[in-house]
């Protein structure tokens, strides 16, 4: 696949990496994809309910912020229908809209040392919801650049998206732990956690996420499921 094809890519952060996956050079080729225009998610729900609970406060003469906000949307998170919980997504879609993965190939031939053609490449695998050649790019991206929190929290969003939610998690520990002022990836960390039953750890992940966005209705209504 691309990686066999192409030169080896200078190793910046690591002059000797611990692991080069060879399944990533067997599998990651030229394909000659066509263009796939990706789409973004927009959660309608977050929104109303967003205007509800502002509007409630403003009645009740209350400043939509503090304690009294938080109270307010803890009670829309329990009593409203669940919004989808999903995973926050890792990679902007609209990057990599009307591209082809023949495009981001021909770039990495001419670049090969330069990491970020292979991030664009994810990110096109993940806008096409192909979380196995996502995860085999940054499996090699985190092996050759390992201070880079973006692509092991890429690497943890593909692996959730496969189910392998013992890595996803190892994964997102490791991008809070090179960055941790992103509560997205508390997050989707206590996803992952969530989804091996470790609800402990799940809860507290989503507390760190809430203690940088405290008015955030998802990680509200996943603290409230946690807790429950």
């Amino acid at each position: 696949m691309v990686l066999r094809r192409l030169p080896e890519a200078e190793r910046r952060d690591d002059p000797q990496p611990k692991f080069t996956p060879p399944e990533i050079h067997e599998k990651l080729g030229i394909k000659g994809m066509p263009a796939i225009a990706a789409s973004k998610i927009k959660y309608h729900a977050l929104f109303i309910a967003g205007k509800i609970w502002r509007f409630m406060l403003e009645a009740k003469e209350m400043a939509p912020t503090g304690r009294a906000v938080l109270k307010v949307k803890r009670l829309f998170a329990a009593r409203m229908r669940p919004v989808n919980l999903g995973l926050t997504e890792e990679a902007n879609s609209e990057e990599t809209a009307g591209k082809s993965e023949k495009d981001f190939l021909e770039l990495i031939k001419k670049h090969p040392k330069d990491y970020g053609h292979y991030d664009s490449l994810g990110k096109f695998y993940l806008a096409d919801s192909n979380f196995t050649d996502a995860r085999d790019i940054y499996l090699y991206l985190t092996s050759h650049a390992s201070s880079n929190s973006e692509y092991w929290a890429r690497l943890g969003f593909s692996e959730f998206k496969l189910k392998n939610y013992e890595p996803a998690a190892a994964a997102y520990r490791k991008s809070v732990a090179l960055d941790s002022g992103q509560p997205n990836r508390y997050y989707n960390l206590a996803q992952s956690l969530k989804a091996l039953g470790k609800n402990d750890e799940a809860l507290e992940a989503v507390n760190s996420a809430l203690s940088m966005d405290p008015q955030n209705f998802k990680f509200l209504e996943l603290k409230g499921r946690l807790e429950k």
